[in-house]
């Protein structure tokens, strides 16, 4: 059963904050802030977050990479928008929190390559086992590999973008957005199960 995000959003703040703290007694806008800050978010069916309009697609994005998506625009652009979120965050604090704008910059780039490796790698690897020869796009595949030098710590948000600018990307978001699209596109080159009968 898909329960709208409204109606469950403020007891799961609640009862993540107590839970998480062992405190009780706060303030509806003092859990919500910490279940924010704590990248706690209630989702339904037709959520930015949510993988898909069905539940199948839950299901199918986390564990049969094979398989295809009710709809693979829109787990696309929900591979984008749990990216892009960190990205907004780091652009409305950049002038007054540097530092912490930097932070978020970082998980950004973090969920834009989770969501690659989770869901464009896994399906890549489905298409081989069956037969299809899926070409990867280097120039994304190199994006990638930028990203996951700030995850490791091996370099930081602002030389990371410098770096996607060299290989062709003006930022970051452009990076998540590309990676959506090569989503949808991957289903596409998915073969058809012959019909039996």
């Amino acid at each position: 059963m898909d329960i709208p995000a409204k109606t469950t959003e403020k007891a799961y703040a609640r009862n993540f904050y107590e839970a998480s703290t062992g405190k009780q007694g706060a303030s509806d806008h003092e859990v919500q802030t910490y279940a924010n800050a704590h990248d706690q978010t209630c989702t339904d069916r037709l959520s930015a977050d949510a993988y898909g309009s069905r539940s199948r697609d839950l299901d199918t994005a986390l564990k049969h990479p094979g398989r295809d998506f009710s709809d693979p625009q829109q787990v696309g652009q929900c591979m984008e928008h749990k990216s892009n979120e960190w990205f907004e965050k780091a652009h409305q604090v950049e002038a007054t929190h540097p530092s912490e704008a930097e932070g978020y910059r970082a998980e950004g780039m973090r969920q834009t390559s989770k969501q690659y490796d989770n869901q464009v790698i896994k399906r890549v690897e489905a298409l081989r086992d069956k037969g299809v020869d899926v070409k990867m796009d280097p120039k994304l595949d190199r994006a990638m590999q930028e990203l996951k030098k700030v995850e490791r710590g091996e370099q930081s948000p602002a030389v990371t973008e410098q770096k996607l600018k060299e290989i062709g990307y003006n930022s970051p978001q452009e990076v998540a957005h590309d990676s959506g699209n090569y989503l949808e596109m991957l289903q596409k080159l998915r073969p058809k199960a012959p019909k039996v009968g």
